[in-house]
């Protein structure tokens, strides 16, 4: 009788032991270092025809998982616009970088920490008299972010983000009548918001 209840013993911590063992491994195969998609700002337009000319709606966007609670997020976009009527063609690049800080609840994640992104483009265009001029147009952003994102199988996910973002603008551009370069600065606060989608391997 002793025995049979030492062996039932014995076989009861086994099966735990196996069990937590593989639940282990199922989590730990669930956390993915590297993650791929693209991100989606549905109010940037707004941004694009007013004063921050050129920052791009939809960015690719790549995230690093250095811990479970720790990530870092790069974001890459292209602006390129022509106006064939005016010959006006305006084309940016803007490069963001996001430090997050992550609480992982099962399929849940929950982010915040700052982001920032830079924005370089050039607008080439003619006067009437078809001579033509360039000008340039520097951005830098920095703000709080927090985020949210639930995972599919611990491969694919989907989330939103939101945010408070400080930004400045410098143009320089060339007088059409002065011939000469001008330069003018603005600086702005607003809030900004996006939806995403990632693949994780």
């Amino acid at each position: 009788m002793k025995n049979s209840i030492k062996k039932n013993a014995a076989l009861l911590c086994y099966f735990i032991l196996l069990s937590s063992g593989l639940f282990a491994q199922d989590e730990k195969s669930d956390f993915r270092k590297f993650g791929i998609g693209a991100s989606f700002q549905p109010f940037g337009l707004v941004n694009i025809l007013e004063e921050i000319e050129g920052v791009p709606i939809t960015k690719i966007n790549f995230a690093f998982n250095a811990t479970k609670n720790f990530r870092a997020e790069l974001d890459f976009g292209f602006f390129h616009y022509k106006d064939k009527t005016y010959e006006e063609t305006v084309n940016a690049i803007t490069v963001g970088l996001g430090l997050l800080y992550t609480k992982r609840i099962d399929a849940n994640v929950i982010m915040g920490g700052v982001k920032f992104d830079y924005t370089n483009g050039k607008d080439n265009w003619e006067n009437d008299f078809g001579e033509e001029y360039e000008d340039t147009f520097n951005r830098f952003a920095i703000g709080p972010v927090c985020e949210y994102e639930h995972l599919f199988g611990g491969r694919f996910g989907i989330g939103a983000e939101l945010g408070l973002k400080f930004s400045n603008v410098v143009f320089q551009y060339e007088d059409d009548f002065m011939e000469e370069e001008d330069e003018e600065e603005a600086s702005s606060i607003y809030t900004d918001a996006a939806f995403f989608a990632r693949f994780y391997f």
